[in-house]
């Protein structure tokens, strides 16, 4: 049940991602191609192969109004793949003392989104329509895109309560002995640089045997919305990286470049009938290893390099007092690379502690919040 509900998941992100790729080109056709998002769709069990077309398909009728080739299909799939979701958190609810009043709000939640939801005639949807069903803000009031991250963050509990081990300490079960190697290493890249998050709360792993393939997810912080999945099959991996921060999701790919992992296109463009606030980006990346101990080695890598999303975006805008936006993303790059974590700058101040270190340094006196650099 855990799997579907997983599958479930990658299934409704999918729906989304679709309709939002389908408002952006269909207001700029000509900007680029029409991606298809097969890679996607495959990913998450959907056999249709006609919604590869569907983005390529899209029209505006330029008052704010889509026709998005499947629309009706695609909100039933999206509509299915919560339900897979909730199914586990219903049976653990069963379970549970206490658990059955968290349950039902899920699915009350559900059932007024899909209610609230407009009658879709000939493929058509509004803009304002898909923006409320992707929204990440929950100051914009409840959206698909909301309960979907609420609903990951229950599976992932569920998975590491029903746990049978622990790998480097990572909650696994159904797992292999070929699995707990990869696992392993994975984690001792996580720990080799995890210390550097201090107290902020994130990097909870949890691993799974799915037939022929390894799952390994970890948590990234508070929000449910800055997501890992690996996907590992043999002696290839799959990165899911799910983010609401263009630039902390540029910045990810940027820390892996020496693995030579292939990434996709990124799943989300802005389109002005989507409120920026509102998007939410997905990137899946690809590394085929020649053999065990090089899948091994690529696992520690990633797992070294998740600490520094903590927080990133955060220390981003208070170097950004400091010095412009691509020297800030330079500084965090070279912390990085150097495993120097951004979170100790941030707890002693942040910027400052700059500017309070350039005072006993200098004669002239410094005005707080000027910048060093233009």
């Amino acid at each position: 049940m855990l799997d579907t509900a997983i599958a479930g998941n990658e299934q409704a992100k999918y729906v989304l991602s679709l309709l939002q790729m389908a408002v952006s080109y269909a207001e700029r056709p000509e900007d680029a191609a029409a991606p298809s998002l097969q890679t996607d769709r495959e990913a998450c069990g959907i056999s249709d192969a006609s919604f590869d077309e569907t983005v390529a398909k899209s029209a505006s009728d330029g008052y704010g109004n889509f026709y998005i080739p499947g629309a009706q299909r695609l909100i039933a799939f999206l509509d299915d793949g919560l339900r897979a979701m909730l199914a586990p958190v219903a049976l653990v609810a069963t379970q549970l003392e206490g658990s059955l009043g968290m349950q039902e709000r899920y699915r009350q939640r559900l059932d007024q989104l899909v209610a609230a939801t407009p009658p879709i005639v000939d493929d058509m949807l509004s803009g304002e329509t898909i923006s409320a069903m992707a929204s990440g803000r929950p100051a914009s009031g409840d959206s698909f895109h909301l309960l979907i991250m609420d609903l990951h963050k229950e599976i992932n509990r569920i998975q590491s309560e029903i746990s049978t081990e622990e790998v480097e300490g990572a909650k696994a079960y159904g797992i292999t002995q070929a699995d707990r190697s990869l696992i392993a290493a994975f984690m001792r890249g996580l720990a080799r640089t995890g210390a550097l998050k201090f107290d902020h709360p994130g990097l909870e792993t949890t691993a799974a045997r799915s037939d022929s393939t390894l799952l390994i997810q970890n948590d990234l912080g508070t929000t449910a919305a800055h997501v890992l999945v690996i996907r590992v099959t043999g002696t290839n991996a799959v990165v899911t990286h799910t983010d609401i921060h263009l630039q902390r999701l540029l910045f990810f790919q940027s820390l892996l470049e020496a693995t030579r992992i292939q990434w996709d296109e990124l799943r989300s463009h802005q389109a002005s009938a989507i409120t920026k606030g509102d998007l939410f980006y997905v990137t899946r990346g690809r590394f085929e290893a020649r053999d065990d101990a090089g899948l091994a080695s690529f696992l520690e890598c990633l797992g070294s390099r998740l600490v520094f999303l903590i927080d990133w975006n955060r220390a981003r805008k208070r170097l950004r007092l400091l010095v412009p936006n691509e020297r800030a993303v330079k500084i965090l790059r070279w912390a990085a690379d150097h495993e120097l974590g951004h979170r100790a700058f941030l707890m002693l101040g942040g910027e400052r502690l700059v500017f309070d270190t350039l005072e006993q340094a200098v004669k002239t006196p410094l005005r707080y919040g000027e910048p060093l650099m233009k």
